[in-house]
């Protein structure tokens, strides 16, 4: 039975999606541009506005998809380690990322900067970053009644901090990575979430979930990476 017209479209928008997120995490927001994002995936420009009204919008696509993309894997990965084990392996995942490339973290700083300046997108960005925020405040407050830690801060404020954590450092650790490591966000995290200090217990505080909007680069084809 051939795939019917919504079926299509859906693929149409998950081909220019995955295309969208190669381009914007090699090119930056800036220097990517909706033709380049056609080329990549195959299709027409026509294709592109078809299932997005514009560049902006495109990008906070991908935000999207990435966070619940990212709340989904963080609940499976609690349902297989448990919450004593859960932040240890989260910050295994944490440093294999930032190890791997940095284009999405760069990304989503120069479009929060850009949105900044725009009010419609900032609008628009902001309540995204809310869901964000109430998605793993929710995770966190479950993560906490099962024994996963003792936040020393509401699960809202304790997401807010673990977001601002987790980029800042990623960007300071992609700045000057001979003094800022990432395992500086586990420390950091560990201690708010009620872990004990580095040697207290002969362990290193394993981090939170990292940020959801921040996936490993993928960028063949897209050009050459800012990273």
């Amino acid at each position: 039975m051939p795939p019917s017209r919504r079926q299509q479209q859906e693929h149409t928008r998950e081909r220019l999606l995955e295309a969208a997120e190669r381009v914007f995490t090699a090119r930056g927001f800036a220097g990517a541009s909706v033709d380049q994002v056609a080329a990549e995936a195959g299709l027409t420009k026509g294709a592109v506005y078809s299932n997005f009204a514009s560049k902006e919008a495109l990008v906070v696509a991908l935000m999207r998809r990435r966070l619940e993309a990212s709340m989904s894997e963080v609940r499976e990965q609690l349902a297989r380690s448990g919450p004593a084990d859960f932040y240890a392996e989260a910050g295994r995942e944490y440093q294999a990322e930032a190890r791997r490339g940095a284009g999405w973290a760069m990304l989503v700083v120069e479009f929060w900067l850009y949105a900044m300046r725009h009010p419609p997108v900032r609008t628009v960005l902001a309540d995204l970053e809310h869901e964000l925020r109430t998605q793993l405040a929710a995770f966190l407050d479950d993560l906490a009644a099962q024994g996963g830690g003792r936040p020393a801060l509401p699960g809202y404020e304790m997401a807010a901090v673990h977001t601002a954590l987790d980029i800042g450092i990623a960007l300071q650790a992609l700045l000057d990575p001979e003094r800022v490591s990432p395992s500086l966000y586990g420390t950091a995290v560990g201690l708010l979430g009620g872990e004990a200090p580095p040697g207290r217990d002969g362990r290193q505080p394993p981090p939170a979930p990292r940020h959801p909007g921040r996936p490993p680069d993928a960028a063949p084809g897209a050009g050459s990476s800012p990273s």
